[in-house]
Parts: C-alpha cells; structure tokens; sequence
C-alpha cells in the first residue's frame, strides 16, 4: 500500500505506509526515522514539534540549522505545499527518496522499480556492476535522481542541492593517548548507556527487540547495551552452514547473558525454494531501488523465522551497522599517490579486471574528488560512508522491511558519531581503540571472555597477490581457471552459506545475465571471465549484481552503448 498525494498535476508524492503522515496549514509532512518506528514518532510528538518550526521557504541556511541539527539527523523527511518540496535524508540514508522534475511535474518516492519502462544509463550501470551501487545522486535511470546521506533538496522550479552531514573526523580532533584510554572509555559508555536507553524507554510496553547476533564487535556491542540498560525482551538469532564458527560465538554470548536465541541452517535447497517462490526476484526489484545490490546475507533467516512464527509483526530488528566505519578510517598514506586511481582500484569489486576494456569509474570518482569540500586525507572515507555503507550496509534493513518488519540502527546516533569525530585520524587506522575501550570499560564482565571471531582481514586480496602461490595464481589465464573450477566441480564452504544462494537456481553465471544483447558492453565485461562459472564457484555478490541489471535491463525501452 501507499500513500499518493497530488496537487493541481504539478507535485505527486508516492510514499510506503511506513512514513508517518501528519499535515499542517502551509503543506503536507512525511516522517520517516533511522531510530524509531512511524507510530514511536508519533507518541512522541515529532511531527508536532516539526510542524512548529519548519517553513517551506526558510533559507537552505535556515532550514540546515533545523532539519540538520542533532536532535533531527535520525529523520528522513518530505514536506510538500501546493508549490514547493522539501526532502531531507538522514545521515545514513535508511529512507531512500528519489525525485525527478519533468515537464513542470515534481515526483518524488521511495521505491524506484527495477521494471519501469524508463532509459537506462549505461554508464550508471557499469558503475553498479563494477561497485555494487551507483555513486553520488545517480540512478540507473536518467530521469531520477536519488537523496544522498545528511542532505536538503527543495524542489521549486528548479532544484537546490545542500548537504548538511559529512562523515569527516573533525579538524580539532585528538589524538588518543594510553593515559586517557580510561576517560575515552568511560565517555563512550555513557554516550552508548544514554542512546540504548533512549530507544529502549521509547518503544511501546511489551515490543521486543531481535539482534542478528553474529561473532563480531559490532553486534555483540548490540546485545552488551540491551543487557547494561535492564532491557530483557530481546531474541538473538544467526545462519549459515551447520556448526560455523560465527554461530558458535553467537550462541555461547546469548546464552551467557540469557538471552533467545535461534539459528537458521542456510542449504542450497532452501535458497532453491525462495527462488521458485518468486521471493528472490521480487526481492531484489524491491531492495535494489535502482542503485543499490540487495543485501541477501540474512533473508533467508528472517524467511524463515516469520514463517515458523518466530519473529513478530511488532518486532523491532536492530543492526550493528556503522560502528565499524565509525572506529576505523583509512589512511591515504598505505595508498598510491594518484587518489583518484587508488580509490577506483579499493572500490571496483573485480579486483582482476582488465582495463583494457574502460571504465566510467575515473571520471566519475575524478568529479567526486573536485565536489567533496575538504582535504584528501577524508575523501576515501567519505565514499566508503556515503557509498558502500549507505547503499549496502544500511540498505540491508530492506529485508526487515520486506517481511513487514520494524528496524532501528543505533550506531549513527549524532552522539555517538561525534564522540568518534573527535578522535584524531591516526588514532583509528585500525580497531585497537575500540578493543581497548571495551575491554576497559564497554563490555560487561560476563562477555569479556568470549573471543571474537575477525574473520575479515583488512588486506586478505592484497596478501594472496603478493605471495608466490598467489603470483602463479594471477599468472593462470581467466579461461583455464575456469574450465579447471567446472571439471572439479570444487565446493568453498563458506560459514555464511553465500555461495549457496544460486547453487540450485542456474547451471552456470551466463544464465542469471540473460541476453547479452541488453547489456552496455563496457558492464557486460564485469561478468565477462565468469560466463560458464558454476554458481557456487562464483562470487554471490556478482550474481546478486549481474541478476539485478538483468531485471532492469530486460524492462528498460533504451539500451545505450
């Protein structure tokens, strides 16, 4: 179901029914939060307190201090009178918003379909194929554009761009020093005790949260506030294959500190199903939104949860996303010494893949350096947040979304991303400080015992290229490495069971791609080397990719190469 508003043919608003609607004299409001559901916002009075303050022509300075203020940067926001838009994202984008004005019509929505009948962008395909998302405000439509994270667009006539939020460490940061790992400590503690509670105290008696508990920091932080703040009614669940080392982890702290806890088993069988069903595809057209690659990795579980009845309608997902890119930035200084080129090369998903053929990615990622307003030493960071995290990461809560589910993502609290702004750069080129803190003053005592599994090694790629196996390995032509994987018929098992998604659907990669004719050349060539892949030999992120540009490209009424 949603909400359409028209008036006089000139503005037409297509919203879900997750957005609180409310309206005032001068123009009609829609909420949406990255902390709270539509009816939390409402008993607390947010609309109100919106309607009492905002006016549709105040200044882009004007409308900054209010709508990007602290207390507001969890809301994603349309208000729309008879002449004018105003659309306002929050600081991760959990609220996609898209907009296009054509022949004096504004419309703007929340769900861009893989199957609208419109022109496609070869070069915005290629960049999703390439990244996993379409960068900046693209879509792969021409028509549309899309709201980046911590920005205003008002919409009269013409369009007015006016960013509010940069994830940037600030300038007068500091840095940590061992003598005030203690202080640190203690002040994020606070910080984390206050919002946890915040959110806690807010939610409806009785609603539940569930924490996709996996054996990592950033979710088991999840848990250890729940637990800090007296917050019982939580239900922890995790997947993949039988026994893996995450659910291991999973389980052992649910159970330390008494908490449900549920495991989903992930089987080529089981992902043949949801592909049978139809959910997969319809999935898909409903995450990806035309710039992003649908997050897959816990679908399967929350399917199945819901079906056995174990998750609720009033359940409350919550994510550990975005402590990760919080703690830890990258130092440009590891990097070569064109920026431009080394960010394409970090960011471009086919590590091997031959330059000969072009890419769009240098000349796009080239007008990002020249727009993005401060020194290089932020400017990687400042895609991975707006890019990789934003359109992947945070965008896997359209799962929840999906099956009906409500979600809050704790972590971008204004609190909690200023306390790690403050901390000087070389202070977080790697997680340490975050260790350090928890061991001294996060995590309660019942879980400072339990390992945690750091599978993710930061230059894993890097490493396999520079050793001698991994020097004879790059030496193999792509066809024989492929034609080798085909007659073995090799199985990586993977503790997440990703590899398992298209095992049973398709035969080999060429088959998810569909008719090559659809294809801009320079985006066919992602796929190109994986053609006659076994699926479970190919990375699921690329299927998941290739399966999407497949739909849009099938429905598009213009290819252009």
């Amino acid at each position: 179901m949603s909400r359409k508003h028209q008036v006089e043919n000139t503005i037409a608003v297509d919203l879900d029914n997750r957005w609180l609607k409310t309206s005032s004299d001068e123009y009609e409001l829609y909420l949406k939060s990255s902390k709270y559901s539509s009816d939390v916002i409402e008993s607390l009075g947010i609309g109100r307190g919106i309607k009492e303050q905002l006016t549709l022509e105040a200044s882009a300075d004007e409308l900054e201090a209010l709508l990007g203020s602290r207390e507001w940067s969890h809301l994603s926001l349309v208000a729309v009178s008879d002449h004018r838009v105003v659309l306002k994202s929050d600081i991760v984008r959990t609220a996609p918003l898209f907009y296009r004005v054509n022949d004096g019509e504004i419309t703007v929505t929340d769900h861009l379909s893989l199957k609208l009948n419109l022109e496609t962008d070869p070069d915005a395909v290629e960049e999703f194929m390439a990244t996993g998302y379409v960068s900046a405000s693209k879509t792969i439509f021409k028509e549309y554009s899309g709201m980046r994270p911590g920005e205003i667009v008002t919409i009269s006539g013409s369009v007015k761009q006016h960013r509010y939020f940069y994830n940037k460490t600030f300038e007068n940061a500091k840095k940590a020093e061992p003598d005030e790992f203690n202080n640190l400590g203690s002040r994020l503690d606070s910080i984390l005790l206050e919002v946890f509670s915040e959110i806690t105290k807010a939610l409806p008696e009785g609603r539940r949260i569930v924490v996709p508990l996996s054996g990592g920091h950033d979710s088991r932080l999840i848990v250890n506030y729940l637990y800090k703040v007296g917050f019982s009614n939580v239900l922890c669940y995790t997947y993949g294959l039988q026994g893996n080392k995450q659910s291991r982890a999973s389980r052992q702290v649910a159970e330390t500190l008494g908490l449900e806890w549920h495991f989903v088993e992930y089987t080529e069988e089981k992902w043949k199903k949801l592909h049978d069903s139809g959910h997969i595809e319809q999935f898909i057209d409903f995450a990806s939104r035309g710039v992003s690659t649908p997050h897959l990795q816990d679908f399967l579980a929350v399917y199945e949860l819901r079906e056995d009845g174990v998750l609720r309608d009033d359940d409350v997902v919550m994510p550990g996303h975005g402590l990760d890119i919080l703690c830890k930035v990258i130092d440009v200084k590891n990097h070569s010494e064109n920026l431009v080129e080394s960010t394409v090369v970090r960011f471009e998903q086919r590590k091997n893949f031959n330059r000969k053929h072009g890419t769009c990615l240098f000349d796009r990622y080239r007008k990002h350096r020249e727009l993005f307003p401060y020194g290089d030493k932020h400017f990687i960071d400042y895609l991975f947040w707006q890019e990789n995290q934003v359109k992947y990461l945070v965008n896997s809560v359209r799962a929840y979304e999906y099956f009906g589910l409500n979600w809050s993502i704790a972590y971008w609290d204004r609190r909690i991303t200023d306390f790690w702004y403050s901390i000087a750069m070389e202070s977080k080129f790697d997680r340490d400080l975050l260790r350090e803190m928890e061991r001294r003053s996060l995590l309660h005592e019942k879980l400072q015992d339990i390992p945690f599994c750091d599978e993710r090694v930061v230059n894993r790629n890097e490493k396999k290229k520079t050793s001698v196996p991994g020097k004879l390995k790059n030496m193999i032509p792509a066809w024989v490495t492929v034609a080798l994987l085909r007659l073995m018929k090799t199985k990586v098992p993977l503790d997440e069971g990703m590899n398992l998604i298209y095992a049973k659907k398709i035969d080999r990669v060429a088959e998810i791609a569909g008719d090559k004719k659809n294809w801009p050349k320079r985006a066919a060539n992602y796929f190109r080397e994986e053609r006659n892949r076994l699926p479970y030999q190919a990375n699921h992120e690329l299927l998941v990719r290739t399966h999407t540009m497949a739909i849009a490209l099938s429905n598009s009424n213009k290819i252009l190469n």
